[in-house]
């Protein structure tokens, strides 16, 4: 609401006052293209076998990585977090669970950002299951006591709470798509709609398995970046989608395909889109290198969502719309 009060009254009220009370007759901005013509529709069945290639393959290691692809939101556990003087490897933490009877572990160190800037300070954070928590707290204190581990943080979810959190992660993504496909087809027609699940569905795919792939684990916040980049990516589709529906008016009766037409508007919109993507993978970055822990995971999972969505807005959303116009003319 802000932002579109901004764009819509300040934003206007500012470019007419310096209208009428300066000689400002232009305003130069950065020109990433200049009239583009690139031929994105023509490689729209390479993009498909590349994108289906990168779905199957980041999905079958996904699906035999199985349930250890879930965090402890979902599968239910403890994630404990330690401080520490003397970092330790991960193998003698393990050595130590191992011991204490606890063979099933997550451990990572994590970069915290420090009390001074320029100084970063790293924590370690183990999952275990639920009735090993109290068991890994003790044994890690105890054995790294000497080293300056001290246990920070203790949270703990129990195996149905997790199974509940799971399906509703689910349903969060379902209803939003379910929404998305009520508001296109009522704003667009059915066929724009079809283009932006088929694309939404892609981003999803992609952003979970290539994540996974990394070694992290699904958790609530990554349902959250889940959720941005649904809304990211359908919001940089309607762009092309709004463009393109401009174009047919404007060269309406004219001797161009849909195709070429839904090409010109793709290429129309590529500057905006390019500059729009750039902009917001400058913030996701600063978050992945100085964000720690839950928000390291959640900015690569906004990472990866916003290159693909970027991409799936340019080679997904549109072909699929082809599909129901093949090659006629407008």
């Amino acid at each position: 609401m802000v932002s579109m009060l901004m764009a819509l009254v300040f934003t206007r009220l500012l470019l007419d006052t310096l209208a009428a009370k300066t000689k400002l007759t232009t305003i130069k901005m950065f020109s990433v293209f200049r009239n583009p013509k690139f031929d994105f529709l023509g490689k729209r069945t390479i993009a498909a076998i590349l994108s289906l290639t990168v779905i199957a393959g980041t999905w079958i290691f996904f699906i035999g990585k199985g349930e250890k692809n879930f965090g402890v939101d979902f599968t239910g556990g403890s994630s404990i977090s330690f401080a520490f003087d003397q970092k330790q490897p991960t193998d003698a933490v393990r050595t130590v669970l191992t011991q204490a009877g606890i063979k099933e572990a997550s451990i990572q160190y994590h970069k915290e950002l420090g009390a001074s800037a320029d100084k970063a300070k790293e924590t370690l954070e183990v999952k275990v299951p639920y009735e090993s928590g109290n068991a890994a707290l003790q044994s890690i204190n105890t054995a790294f006591s000497a080293q300056g581990y001290h246990d920070i943080s203790n949270d703990t979810v129990g195996p149905q709470i997790g199974s509940e959190l799971k399906k509703k992660g689910v349903m969060s993504l379902a209803l939003a798509m379910l929404g998305i496909i009520i508001y296109i087809s009522f704003r667009f027609e059915f066929a724009f709609a079809a283009g932006a699940i088929v694309a939404i569905f892609h981003d999803v795919l992609i952003t979970v398995g290539i994540y996974c792939l990394c070694g992290r684990q699904l958790s609530l916040p990554i349902v959250a970046a889940l959720l941005t980049i649904v809304g990211y990516s359908v919001n940089d589709t309607i762009v092309v989608f709004d463009r393109i529906r401009e174009d047919i008016k404007l060269m309406h009766g004219g001797k161009l395909s849909y195709r070429e037409i839904a090409n010109i508007s793709i290429n129309q919109t590529l500057a905006r889109t390019t500059l729009t993507s750039l902009t917001t993978l400058l913030t996701v970055i600063m978050l992945l290198v100085f964000g720690g822990g839950a928000i390291n995971d959640f900015a690569l999972a906004l990472f990866i969502g916003i290159v693909v969505g970027t991409y799936s807005s340019i080679f997904i959303a549109t072909p699929v719309v082809l599909l129901w116009h093949k090659e006629k003319k407008v």
